[in-house]
């Protein structure tokens, strides 16, 4: 069992745990013994401290962080040996901030450094920062400066005040701390998408609209990152602008590699290379994930294509790979067939939104005890 959380509604080792319910209610009715292997994953976003923790061995960990709108918000991270595990949705998500005030001009990434500054107290060598569901739009500058990185506006003054989404056409020179930002540690980026920086593929775009931002804010959004990249690849001999994944988490992903010098991952393959999905899967029958929607996206490295690539390299041939999805949206089509995911199962249908959200587990549970019914 391979599933990514739903969204807003349930926990992937929630999910995880229902469909063993529904796996073993199938098997009991045809009065047959299954060993099932719980494995929940993550792609970056939600879910992606747990699933390390649970496959590293370490212990979670909540510190008071600064939040997307300068509140104090308590946000979980990872620590997993010498390894720091973090989210940045826990210090500056989209679920962080009630609808009527979700505006990308004055959201910030600040709480973010803030979150790796923690783990770096704790002596770690490397962090792994999963980074999607933001509700920001800032390049990752709130969390540079809040790693002691200093954004200078047009007569060589700091800018003032948090940075944020609104300050990035300010912006006209970057300068580093002495000694750098992270002192040594290796910084992996998880992302699960492969948007660029700006531009009518970038981060304010296509991901503007849903935090908030109206058609003018999206293009103030947009010109700002353009201005950051362009700053950045001067002061910083780094040019992140078209570098597929440096728009996620509204421009945080290149803000973290020009400025922190991290480096970009696919954060399911990360996740399941943690893990150990290649060794776990190679023996059995059935694999079964899950995610709350899935849709053309999904094949730009979400939970579910992921681990469904990884079952055909490495599990053996003819292992059957199903999914329960919470619902689904174009390009859903391009997902299953020969090499592919073998089916899936759409557990809301049937149901008003608001109640299926509400009766997720029990729902996945049906859903996967009637898929394993029609394989038994």
């Amino acid at each position: 069992m391979s599933p990514d959380s739903f969204k807003e509604s349930l926990a992937a080792v929630d999910v995880a745990a229902a469909m063993e319910r529904g796996v073993k209610a199938a098997c009991e009715w045809k009065k047959v013994e299954a060993v099932v292997d719980l494995c929940p994953v993550a792609d970056g976003g939600e879910g992606t401290v747990d699933a390390l923790v649970t496959a590293m061995g370490g212990e979670v960990r909540i510190d008071e962080v600064s939040g997307p709108l300068g509140e104090r918000v308590e946000a979980k991270w990872g620590l997993c040996g010498d390894v720091g595990v973090i989210e940045m949705a826990e210090a500056a998500g989209l679920g962080l901030v009630p609808s009527e005030l979700r505006n990308p001009m004055t959201t910030t990434t600040y709480g973010v450094g803030e979150l790796i500054e923690c783990a770096m107290k704790q002596g770690v060598k490397r962090i792994v920062m999963g980074i999607g569901g933001s509700a920001t739009n800032d390049g990752g500058c709130g969390m540079a400066q809040a790693l002691g990185v200093a954004f200078l506006g047009e007569g060589g003054e700091e800018i003032e005040g948090v940075m944020c989404g609104e300050k990035l056409g300010e912006v006209r020179r970057v300068v580093m701390p002495e000694g750098g930002v992270l002192g040594g540690v290796r910084l992996d980026v998880a992302c699960d998408v492969k948007n660029v920086l700006c531009g009518l593929n970038g981060a304010a775009m296509v991901y503007g609209p849903q935090k908030g931002a109206d058609v003018a804010t999206v293009k103030e959004l947009d010109t700002g990152l353009g201005n950051l990249g362009e700053v950045m690849k001067r002061d910083l001999g780094v040019d992140v602008r078209m570098i597929a994944g440096a728009g996620a988490a509204g421009g945080l992903g290149g803000g973290a590699m020009a400025m922190l010098g991290g480096e970009l991952q696919s954060g399911i393959d990360l996740v399941l290379d943690a893990v150990g999905f290649a060794e776990r899967v190679k023996d059995v029958d059935l694999v079964l994930t899950g995610e709350g929607k899935m849709d053309g996206q999904s094949l730009e490295g979400k939970v579910v294509w992921g681990v469904t690539q990884m079952s055909r390299r490495y599990g053996q041939e003819g292992v059957k790979v199903w999914a329960g999805v919470g619902c689904v949206g174009a390009g859903v089509e391009n997902i299953v067939g020969d090499g592919k995911l073998s089916g899936y199962v759409v557990v809301s249908e049937g149901h008003e939104i608001e109640w299926a959200m509400a009766h997720t587990a029990e729902l996945v549970e049906e859903g996967i005890e009637d898929v394993v019914k029609g394989l038994l």
